[in-house]
């Protein structure tokens, strides 16, 4: 059974229970402060023609549309109301001459063009609409409002100049307030014009929230539930709904633009859900300094009725506003000033089926553009039909709802040949509503080379890879995913996805430790097989579908099939299953991983015949046991894993159909044939899930699956170097693996060289293993020795082997203060940089084990060493060692493809380094010792958690130097927090026999953040040059809810300053140009109120083209040209990370926004690499 973490969210509240067990509070960027969004739509009368029409008379009747006799002609309103609403199939229509009937005593009763009614409209009308629109699509994200025209100044029964006396005379401003008037809104307007003989007065622009046809709608407040409302009623105000009082919108009249936008700005300054809160309690929003709020204009042409231009001119005056002037201002001053006055942040213009002649477009273009440009949106949109308002108006909300938030760190494909380069965003849309579950974001930025330098391009939506898969109609063919005893999956249960898990012989075996057919592939000259204990071998795999029996999802001996169906069909995000629209789950601590082609080679010959397909290659199917894969082609491929309990295989790139054939002999790769990017070529299910599905119907909580960050790695499962050991395989293999966190007390390893036709591996799990917080990694190392009949591995002599190392996990604090023996368990000889001897704390927390009161059997204290491709449990590293929980990630020295580790190092959960020496051949003599306490000064219960895998690299001497710090990203809220950085060289001494004699830590830095401040993201070392970023909250006020915290990146060399022991280097500028070691909001703005994670450092893409270089043949003299590669673009290196919670309008359109700096290159030659515990 798994364990997960609930979060519970009560107003802005989010409750967490941490690695330590003790309850906390609150994530502070996971708010959901969704934007405001104005929709100012034009509903004049030329809105009731077709578009593209060009009138040739006055009327302009010719342009009206058919409707009738089978020819359904759509207006330039029912495009609008299409996009905005979904669309009508099939499509018909109905022209009605507004006489008599539902016009009778109408404001538009009489009106020279008839009314085109829409299909729902119609009585007879028996076709669907799509729930396809942009408010549909962006229900969640964004609280709009709308407004629309009032076109008549005065009274329909009255002429369009009144003077002011009447205007202010009973009946009169109640009439203009009711259906004469066309329900006004906004404060009545004087003016005057040349020749007047008194002063008039109007009120046109926008309707009211009391107008039956076309009435304001305000944003309404922050719940799902009204936004839901408000949302309902905008699509009732434009298409009609008896139940909510509302008639079919009806365009009419003229187009009273200035009005419109000076009754927004009243709006924007009196409406109590959009006003800034100055009293509790009292109206407003308390998020009004960090709301966006924007507007948009659609309109389809010159704007009028503001009494400018003939025969009135007004502007003859000299404009001024007012009873001597005109009754508003130009529209682009009013959007001027509500941009200045920070009433709004963006004013967007589109403009809609323009029509005249050149001129006339031209000039209507300008001043559309002229609003846009005061808007600070810098010209308008000019779209013709509904496909394109839809994508302006999906740009427009994209680029205001960053919506998403984030706990992961950007990754990118680098360059690869023939492929973009492109850059990944990952993260999740947090919900407020029980019945809406939390879903993901997965995000692609590419970059393509224009005039030889990389531009990034705006984000679309083939780049949204969550909406790619939402809109998945088709499960990818050749996907052939493999498991023990030989089983395939066979997809035949007519889903879009191609879902997969293990099916245990028993269902009572889905929370075991399970294994693939990773025995059967070893020859037992390559390993004598072991006992293997608690694992249950040889599992076969299957498809997730309907014809799993209910025993897997539902508990041993159940028979609801129907709720299996459910469980089933929820998962897949089935139409009808409320999950058809927001198929991937929530993205949220679990940082994907890319897998491209192999194209370098390294100094292991047999690696670089495995990459070409030449050698040390095995299938997991048996008829192509010698598959010959040329992996220097394979698709390149981003996984992610998810919290509904799925590990997806989406496609990085657009492939072509003639690219994966057997005519160019890489038909091995074909289930990537023919894809464009995003495709979900499979999903995996970690079978530990299963039977915990169905809690996701139950809504009202976050669920927690596969969330730990994804792991990949490159390794050979056994090289044997003894002499005469033939049948050592030596096979190459890529491995995915990743631990659960919260998700459970277990991790999977798949294998993923060949895409198209994964493997399962294994299972692993523990009696004693807690939630796996702690971040496995992989190594080769040394192993040999006989059977000493303890049933553990039995190994042959001089073996390099595969083998995941994964730490214990989350434990239970037992008290804050206990006394520690001297010994392993505490550092021995720890130096500060100066020489001085460093004393460590005499307590620290006690933990439970088995054998305390209270005991706890998932104690977490344990190392694992668990064989690549076996899954069988090597050696194990228990509380008898460890006196606190393994929490942290784990890393090797060394770490790089290819060679053999000899050292290991993590954190546990109270703040201690500790080193593992793997040097030994036998498994059994692999001891761990600690190496630095953190905490050495401060108090026993004081010590903050590390989560992220710490770096590693060498000093000038060849000494080992480590880089870790502390900080819980699930509590970001304690102020009370103490976290730190430390920078340490180990300095071990050997005996004769290559043992350690001693081990000695020096402290060459340590950072002692600010009270609260903890870092984000595991610690960047680039060059020698080490880079993180941290975040420190903030509070909020029930006035002012906005301040939530706010962020800072560290940069200094990894060793201290030789001159000044101790002393940090600093490697950055603040904003005064003097050096620093760190920088916040007064050198960065973009750090303010925003939760900088997952900082790293990536090369800047590069533009490559061929020079054709002069050469001599050394043979025979001959003289040629050979074309080289030439990067046009420099190389170049940057600071990026997430920037979550942030307020500022997202570049290239992400649904996160980024943080990018750049930072100097190094003088030499630097590979940038992805693994953190890399030796530079």
């Amino acid at each position: 059974m798994r364990f997960w973490l609930h979060i519970t969210l009560l107003g802005l509240s989010v409750a967490f229970l941490g690695p330590s067990a003790k309850v906390m509070a609150q994530s502070p960027d996971i708010r959901n402060i969704r934007p405001h969004v104005m929709l100012l739509v034009d509903t004049s009368g030329s809105m009731e023609r077709k578009p593209n029409c060009i009138c040739s008379t006055p009327a302009c009747l010719e342009c009206l549309p058919i409707c009738g006799a089978g020819t359904f002609e759509q207006n330039r309103w029912s495009v609008v109301a299409q996009a905005l609403t979904g669309e009508f199939t099939p499509y018909e229509c109905n022209s009605d001459v507004r006489i008599g009937g539902i016009y009778t005593g109408e404001y538009d009763e009489g009106y020279f063009l008839p009314h085109i009614q829409l299909p729902q409209e119609i009585p007879s009308y028996s076709g669907t609409q799509s729930a396809n629109g942009v408010l549909d699509t962006y229900i969640e994200r964004i609280k709009f409002g709308l407004m629309t025209f009032d076109s008549i100044g005065t009274l329909n029964d009255r002429p369009p100049l009144v003077s002011q006396a009447d205007f202010l005379l009973v009946p009169f401003p109640a009439e203009s307030l009711g259906t004469k008037g066309m329900y006004s809104y906004g404060d009545d307007r004087p003016f005057s014009f040349p020749g007047a003989l008194t002063t008039f007065m109007l009120n046109s622009g926008a309707r009211s929230a009391a107008a039956p046809e076309g009435g304001l709608v305000t944003v309404g407040a922050d719940s799902t539930a009204s936004m839901a409302n408000t949302n309902a009623a905008i699509q009732a105000t434009v298409l009609g709904d008896s139940g909510l009082s509302k008639n079919p919108l009806r365009p009419f009249g003229a187009t009273p633009t200035a009005g419109l936008v000076t009754d927004l700005q009243y709006f924007l300054q009196t409406d109590p859900d959009i006003v800034q809160k100055t009293a509790d309690p009292g109206p407003g929003d308390p998020f009004y300094g960090c709301r966006p709020r924007s507007a948009v204009l659609i309109t389809d042409g010159f704007p009028n009725g503001d009494m400018r231009g003939s025969p009135v001119n007004c502007q003859d005056l000299g404009n001024p506003v007012g009873a001597t002037g005109c009754p508003y201002e130009e529209v682009a001053d009013t959007v001027s000033a509500m941009i200045s006055s920070d009433d709004l942040n963006k004013f967007y213009v589109i403009g809609f089926a323009l029509d005249g002649d050149a001129a006339k477009v031209a000039a209507v273009t300008a001043l559309l553009d002229d609003i846009a440009a005061v808007g600070d949106t810098t010209e308008a949109f000019l779209v013709a039909d509904r496909a394109e308002l839809v994508s302006a108006l999906s740009f427009i909300f994209n680029e205001q709802n960053a919506g998403a938030t984030s706990r992961t760190a950007p990754v990118l494909t680098g360059a690869s040949p023939g492929l973009l380069e492109s850059e990944f965003i990952s993260g999740f849309n947090a919900s407020l509503d029980a019945d809406d579950p939390w879903d993901g974001v997965l995000e692609r930025r590419r970059f393509l080379c224009v005039g030889g330098l990389p531009e990034p391009q705006d984000v679309e939506d083939k780049d949204r890879f969550h909406e790619v898969l939402n809109a998945q109609s088709s499960a990818p063919s050749d996907v052939d995913p493999w498991g023990g005893s030989g089983s395939k999956v066979n997809f035949t249960g007519g889903f879009s996805r191609n879902l997969w898990t293990v099916l245990p012989d028993d269902p009572a075996d889905i929370n075991s430790h399970l294994t693939g057919g990773g025995a059967d592939k070893l020859t037992t000259a390559s390993l004598d097989l072991p006992d293997v204990g608690l694992a249950i071998i040889d599992q076969p795999v299957g498809e997730f579908s309907r014809a799993i029996d209910p025993e897997y999802l539902l508990g041993v001996g159940s028979t609801d099939t129907a709720l299996r169906d459910t469980v089933v069909e929820w998962v897949h995000g089935e139409s009808g299953s409320g999950r058809e629209d927001e198929r991937l789950g929530d993205i949220y601590h679990s940082t994907p991983a890319i897998v491209g082609p192999l194209v370098d080679d390294i100094d292991d010959s047999s690696f670089n015949d495995w990459r070409l397909g030449l050698a040390h290659q095995l299938s997991p199917d048996p008829i192509e046991s010698v598959p010959n894969w040329q992996l220097s082609e394979r698709p390149r491929v981003i996984y992610a894993s998810s919290n509904d309990g799925v590990i997806h295989a989406f496609l990085a790139d657009d492939y072509p159909a003639g690219v994966y054939t057997s005519g160019n002999n890489l038909e091995e790769f074909a289930c990537a044939s023919n894809k464009d990017a995003g495709t979900e070529l499979w999903g995996f299910i970690p079978p530990m899930f299963l039977d915990d599905l169905d809690d996701m119907l139950a809504g009202g909580s976050k669920q927690w699956y596969g969330d730990g960050s994804i792991q990949v790695r490159n390794l050979y499962d056994v090289r044997s170097f003894a002499p005469g050991q033939g049948g050592a395989t030596n096979v190459w293999r890529t491995v995915l693996f990743l631990s659960f966190r919260n998700g459970g007390n277990g991790m999977v390893a798949l294998d993923v060289t060949n895409p198209c036709k994964p493997e399962f591996l294994w299972q692993f799990t523990h009696p004693n293993l807690g939630n796996t917080y702690g971040q496995p990694t992989a190594a080769q190392i040394f192993v040999e020795g006989g059977d000493d009949g303890s049933g553990a591995p039995a190994f042959l002599a001089r073996q390099s082997r595969g083998v995941i190392l994964l730490p214990g996990g989350q434990g239970v604090e037992n008290s804050s203060s206990v006394a520690i023996p001297a010994g392993p368990a505490l550092p021995q000889d720890m130096n500060a940089a100066n020489g001085a001897s460093i004393t460590p704390r005499a307590n620290r927390r006690q933990w439970r084990d088995e054998s305390t009161a209270p005991a706890e059997v998932r104690h977490g204290r344990m190392l694992y060493f668990i064989d690549l491709i076996t899954g069988t449990l090597i050696e194990e590293l228990d509380e008898s060692t460890f006196p606190a929980p393994l929490t942290g990630a784990v890393s090797v020295y060394r770490g790089d493809t290819g060679t053999v580790a000899s050292a290991a190092y993590t954190v546990d959960a109270d703040g201690v380094l500790w080193r593992v020496d793997l040097a030994s051949v036998e498994p059994a003599d692999w001891e761990a010792e600690a190496l630095h306490d953190l905490y050495y000064d401060e108090a026993s219960d004081v010590a903050e958690p590390t989560f992220y895998p710490l770096a590693l690299t060498s000093d000038p001497s060849g000494r080992v130097v480590i880089l870790t710090g502390t900080g819980n990203i699930d509590v970001l809220d304690d102020s009370t927090a103490i976290n730190k950085v430390v920078s340490v060289t180990e300095q071990v001494t050997f005996d004769a026999f290559g043992n350690v004699d001693s081990l000695e830590g020096r402290l060459n830095w340590e950072i002692e953040l600010d009270p609260g401040e903890q870092m984000t993201g595991p610690i960047e070392l680039f060059a020698g040059q080490v880079f993180f970023g941290t975040f420190k909250s903030a509070n909020g006020t029930a006035i002012d809810a906005c301040p939530f915290g706010g962020s800072r990146i560290f940069g200094l060399e990894y060793l201290d300053d030789a001159t000044s022991p101790g002393t940090p280097v600093p490697l950055l500028v603040d904003s005064l140009s003097n050096p620093a070691f760190v920088l916040d909001q007064s050198d960065l703005p973009q750090l303010e109120n925003a939760l900088l994670v997952g900082l790293q450092v990536a090369q800047a893409p590069v533009c490559v083209t061929t020079q054709d270089v002069p050469i001599v043949d050394p043979f025979d003299g001959a003289s040629g040209t050979l074309a080289m590669p030439v990067a046009t673009s420099g190389r170049a290196f940057k600071l990026m990370g997430h920037l979550s919670g942030s307020a500022a309008v997202p570049v290239n359109q992400l649904a996160i926004n980024i943080l990018e700096e750049a930072i100097r290159a190094p003088e030499a030659f630097t590979v940038v690499s992805g693994m953190a515990e890399t030796l530079e």
